[in-house]
């Protein structure tokens, strides 16, 4: 039995036991047309502190509220978790997450920073994705960008995976721009190359750009992606067509434009690919330059498991050829940002000339392992001004890229 009893309202009240030195609530609660008593220590010895707890428990159940919408801590705060992530983000080294960091740095932490995560909610995403996404890469972006946000939220343990909002869809009227080297560009980069190239101060350094110019020449004569598609081709990936009389490479990864785990592509390579790949083998493997592209044909060519775009010395790690292309562009005074310039231009560059010279866009999408839909979305507009002469009447041909440097 209790020895000390006060009453609050009707249905509330506190009141301390014999034997407790704490004060307890009882309270009616009322639910789904039911009521039931709540009976629960205040754990504490003073009346005041006991009744002013009470009163908080009564509103809270009264009104439905949540404690958690009171926490506002630190590490609930988008800017605390959008720096927290920036850093994972910055020793990966994937090419995309500079993007999600600039996302982050630039648009989520200035316009969503003094929010708690819990308050970033579908209807502020939609508005965020309307005003800054102008094309479906961007808006894949800030996607991918905001999910890793909510994960790393999740990860530690500020809110439940179920209440990550559902990213929501947008139209959008814009296709993002797609740059292509001018011939003026491409001659710069060739003609410093070579000086850029012996500019190294490490040998290692040194080795690696030689192959990096071979990599650039591949990417701008085939049109296949830089980075997993190219960079994932090994020697025994070559192959000849005896019907046809034309060296091939098939290509397993990336983007082969196919959702299953066996999808390839092969394409053909011209005179340039071989004799990129006939140089790749004189410097780097000490064969003679005649014929050497038939002994990788063979059985018992010795490095069939070699990646062609890696050093022989280092095959169990990938290049980071975006940050030699940035170092190649400073040190020609190229300005790749104000030009859009990406290692994806050469095959943006490939894919103009092969539109300018007159290719099948059917043929033409099959060997880059993209639809017909996405050359005519993002070239079109570049095709009919690159034609003008031709549509004129005065179009002088052009032989593809043998006049041009790599």
């Amino acid at each position: 039995m209790s020895y000390e009893y006060q009453r609050l309202r009707s249905g509330l009240a506190i009141y301390k036991q014999k034997r407790s030195k704490n004060w307890y609530i009882r309270m009616r609660v009322s639910e789904g047309g039911t009521s039931s008593e709540f009976v629960q220590s205040l754990k504490t010895p003073s009346k005041d502190d006991a009744t002013q707890k009470a009163w908080s428990y009564f509103f809270a159940q009264k009104d439905n509220l949540n404690p958690a919408i009171f926490i506002k801590s630190k590490k609930s705060n988008i800017t605390y978790l959008a720096t927290q992530l920036i850093e994972v983000l910055k020793n990966k080294p994937k090419k995309i997450n500079k993007d999600y960091i600039r996302v982050l740095d630039k648009e989520v932490i200035p316009i969503f920073g003094q929010l708690n995560i819990r308050d970033l909610d579908r209807a502020e995403i939609r508005k965020y994705f309307s005003e800054s996404a102008k094309s479906m890469t961007q808006l894949r972006i800030r996607k991918t960008a905001l999910k890793h946000l909510f994960d790393i939220a999740v990860d530690n343990k500020l809110i439940k995976e179920y209440e990550i909002p559902s990213m929501p869809s947008i139209e959008v009227t814009e296709d993002e721009a797609r740059s292509s080297f001018s011939d003026k560009d491409l001659e710069k980069l060739q003609g410093m190359c070579q000086l850029f190239i012996d500019s190294s101060r490490k040998d290692i350094t040194k080795q690696s750009r030689k192959m990096f110019e071979h990599y650039m020449s591949f990417l701008l004569n085939t049109g296949i992606r830089a980075g997993e598609e190219a960079l994932n081709i090994k020697f025994k990936d070559i192959g000849f067509d005896t019907t046809q009389h034309i060296y091939t490479i098939t290509i397993n990864s990336g983007k082969v434009h196919s959702k299953k785990k066996t999808s390839s592509r092969t394409i053909p390579i011209g005179l340039r690919t071989i004799e990129l790949i006939q140089k790749v083998l004189c410097l780097f493997y000490g064969f003679t330059y005649r014929n050497n592209l038939d002994e990788v044909l063979l059985s018992s060519f010795p490095h069939k498991e070699n990646y062609i775009f890696r050093l022989p010395t280092n095959q169990t790690i990938k290049p980071q050829y975006e940050k030699t292309f940035d170092q190649l562009c400073k040190f020609t005074e190229i300005d790749k940002e104000h030009l859009g310039y990406t290692l994806y231009s050469l095959r943006h560059t490939y894919i103009t000339n092969q539109l300018k010279s007159g290719v099948d866009v059917y043929l033409l999408a099959t060997h880059c392992g993209t639809s017909v839909e996405m050359i005519q979305r993002y070239y079109s507009k570049l095709t009919s001004v690159m034609r003008s002469e031709e549509i004129a009447g005065v179009f002088k041909g052009h032989d593809n890229y043998d006049h041009l440097p790599f």
